[in-house]
């Protein structure tokens, strides 16, 4: 898994994995075909792209004849997971649960998303939550000051 550092990626660095995750092996060239219309860019706005994502270590590519084939590295279920993560920490740790209803509240979803989230919540146990926040950042019980 990329380092902390490495796992903030840019909107266009999404659009792009996206792709690579649908064709799990695939070329500049094609995915140039693919979001060139929609997004307005250039072969090489995607190659730059693509050298990023490879320096990130979400995406490796190796080479057939001339060509560059890319494939990934990160799973999409683990880069959404690392987008999660950094998401809710910036959050006051205690108000955590409540962003996450306000999402669940305002997105929409499936019938099978639903009964996953019924699922899921009737797994988990509740847990003690410490607040981690600098003095000023919250107004929860734990703050200090």
């Amino acid at each position: 898994m990329p380092q902390k550092e490495d796992h903030v990626v840019s909107e266009a660095e999404w659009q792009v994995m996206r792709v690579i995750w649908n064709k799990q092996h695939t070329t500049a060239k094609e995915i140039y075909e693919l979001l060139h219309e929609s997004l307005d860019w250039k072969l090489t706005t995607v190659k730059t792209l693509l050298g990023r994502l490879v320096t990130k270590e979400w995406v490796q590519t190796t080479k057939e004849g001339k060509r560059f084939i890319y494939s990934p590295l990160l799973s999409q279920t683990d880069a959404m997971k690392l987008a999660t993560d950094d998401f809710l920490a910036r959050f006051c740790a205690t108000t955590v649960g409540e962003t996450i209803a306000e999402m669940i509240r305002t997105t929409p979803l499936r019938q099978e998303d639903l009964q996953l989230l019924r699922e899921t919540i009737d797994q988990i146990h509740p847990m003690s939550i410490t607040c981690t926040c600098l003095p000023g950042q919250c107004n929860c019980h734990h703050e200090k000051g």
